[in-house]
């Protein structure tokens, strides 16, 4: 047994959650997880999922098991993590990190994830932002081990996602004007395979008010804006150039 799991552990990077059905891709089935963790080399932290003995394991180890192969899950922080773990971003007032998720619609969280206390709010979106597949993806490496993350391109329609009011609307403009670098070409294919006009004309509004590299380099006649007006905020002011309401109070700071 202990050859076993010694090696078992050499395949198993620290501070990072082992589900069951990697566990059995190493040949250690349910029975024996049981007994490892009787044996006290593993702690059982939910239904099929475990960590060493005395490992931290945060977040970002549980991500790497969502996106093992074996869970063939599309699971990835996006939105306001992403850009935070890429360096831009700010964090909403309101005490506890927010991790924000990502996935594909009808995609769930294991109930190992959700029902643990990784320590944040954790907030997981499975919707439909683009029409189609865009390749493009960010890699972050934490210690040993990497996580898929959203590139800041896509993260920014995600952040735009989130604005229902006027506090989320200037959150979203924070958190998106310190992006000048942007990839403008990959703007452009998100921007043509997104399903909301919300999210599109909110961006647009947003790189055209700080005046960012990335919005002066669009083709807009490719772009499809809907028609008809859209209050994004209540009591705002409209903008008739991409016809939202926006908050009277937002400036260019």
């Amino acid at each position: 047994m202990a050859t076993k799991i010694n090696q078992l552990l050499r395949k198993w990077p620290p501070g990072t959650v082992a589900v069951q059905s990697w566990l059995d891709e190493q040949g250690v089935d349910r029975r024996l997880s049981h007994q490892y963790a009787k044996a006290g080399w593993l702690e059982r932290i939910g239904h099929g999922a475990y960590i060493r003995m005395g490992d931290t394991v945060t977040w970002r180890g549980a991500v790497f098991a969502l996106q093992k192969k074996s869970v063939r899950s599309a699971i990835r922080p996006g939105g306001a993590t992403a850009l935070s773990l890429q360096g831009f971003g700010h964090h909403l007032p309101l005490g506890k990190e927010t991790l924000w998720l990502w996935a594909e619609p009808r995609s769930q969280l294991p109930s190992w994830f959700r029902h643990h206390d990784w320590g944040v709010v954790v907030r997981f979106r499975a919707a439909r932002l683009f029409a189609h597949p865009v390749a493009d993806q960010a890699s972050q490496k934490r210690d040993n081990f990497i996580i898929e993350v959203s590139s800041l391109e896509r993260a920014a329609f995600e952040v735009a996602y989130e604005v229902d009011d006027t506090l989320s609307f200037l959150w979203a403009a924070e958190q998106l004007q310190s992006l000048v670098s942007l990839r403008p070409e990959l703007m452009q294919t998100y921007f043509e395979a997104c399903v909301s006009i919300k999210v599109k004309r909110l961006l647009l509004y947003l790189g055209s008010h700080y005046g960012l590299q990335w919005f002066e380099r669009l083709n807009l006649s490719r772009i499809d804006l809907g028609r008809g007006k859209r209050q994004l905020v209540k009591g705002g002011r409209f903008d008739p150039r991409f016809e939202i309401t926006v908050p009277r109070d937002l400036t260019d700071d």
